[in-house]
């Protein structure tokens, strides 16, 4: 059994219990015991991340993303080809979406905008669109023989993409990318290349759209790209925070979790600094994810097993570092879903 029990602060509870056999990257099968502080008589709000238990999807069909909607719908890609999957709580278990034909080919993201419109990108230009929270999906007309990675979304009708192409140098073997961006101004339904780059230095491992005309992108763990018109021209620059996500708050801030902790930009990724309130993060915690995009609440998760929580964008709570590999949080209708090497867990937000 897996537990995991941590106090955050006085007033703020984050436990997760195990609920039985559960899917990952990989199952560790070690027990995990943290010794909670005395419970505080004056603490007032409790959040406990439930594991979902399931055994529908065996163990070796690791989630690679997880997205939730703002209806409370879970939707997951795996690592079997051209398979979708949704969480039904009722029923407390995972269903194939058979209504998305992927043709075999491996599914790479999911995405759902703050309404009933989501998306799917896949291998070799595949790119699906529901307009009714994930029931039926539509083909969006290929465009690109790129892999379709992530997407953003600013408004309901703009919106950016990115696609993207691993090559191996024959000679010394050494990595790079084929990397466009492309943007919509009609919902999804068409898309126009708006960056190319034959040598890019990673893959895009988050992006976000502040307005139609602003987007920032997170490539390859270390380079920032950014756009404030449109996608006509686009800004690099190496930040030593080693970035993974990217996120952008209610208050228009935009967020970035690395390899060495937290930073914030109030211009649009113009330039960043230290967030203020955050305690000081373990030198060997590498924050995978964050999402600010609710009012009221933000996550942060690490690759060992860290949660940093806020209310407020400006006091943070981090736990100590735990046994568990983190690496996708998400919040949306009134709750949080965290993805782990152990599984999924949910958690209902006061």
């Amino acid at each position: 059994m897996f537990f995991l029990d941590k106090i955050l602060s006085t007033s703020t509870l984050i436990t997760l219990v195990s609920c039985g056999l559960v899917f990952g990257l990989s199952a560790c099968g070690a027990s995990v015991g943290v010794q909670s502080p005395a419970k505080d008589p004056s603490e007032q709000n409790r959040i406990s991340f439930r594991r979902i238990s399931d055994d529908s999807i065996s163990p070796q069909d690791s989630i690679s993303t997880v997205c939730l909607t703002n209806s409370g719908k879970y939707f997951a890609t795996t690592s079997v080809y051209g398979t979708l999957m949704r969480f039904d709580p009722r029923l407390n278990n995972w269903q194939r979406v058979d209504s998305l034909d992927a043709q075999n080919r491996r599914l790479l993201s999911v995405f759902f905008r703050n309404d009933p419109t989501g998306f799917v990108t896949g291998e070799y230009g595949s790119l699906f669109r529901s307009k009714d929270d994930g029931e039926t999906w539509e083909v969006i007309k290929r465009f690109t023989d790129l892999d379709l990675g992530k997407i953003t979304f600013a408004s309901q009708s703009d919106g950016y993409l990115s696609g993207e192409k691993a090559i191996v140098d024959k000679q010394t073997g050494a990595l790079h990318y084929e990397l466009k961006l492309f943007r919509t101004k009609d919902a999804g339904s068409s898309w126009k290349e708006v960056y190319s780059n034959n040598n890019a230095p990673g893959a895009v491992f988050s992006m976000v759209a502040g307005t139609a005309e602003t987007c920032i992108v997170v490539v390859g763990g270390k380079t920032i790209m950014r756009t404030q018109d449109g996608g006509n021209s686009w800004q690099l620059s190496d930040l030593e925070q080693q970035p993974n996500a990217v996120s952008r708050d209610p208050n228009g801030l935009t967020w970035l979790a690395g390899n060495k902790g937290f930073m914030v930009s109030a211009d649009d990724g113009l330039t960043w600094h230290q967030p203020d309130g955050v305690q000081p993060v373990p030198d060997d915690c590498k924050w995978t994810d964050i999402d600010m995009s609710r009012p009221g609440y933000g996550f942060a998760v690490s690759e060992e097993g860290c949660i940093a929580m806020t209310r407020d964008d400006k006091n943070w709570q981090m736990p100590d570092q735990l046994r568990d590999h983190l690496g996708i949080v998400v919040v949306a209708d009134g709750q949080a879903v965290i993805w782990g090497q152990n599984g999924i867990y949910n958690a209902k937000l006061p």
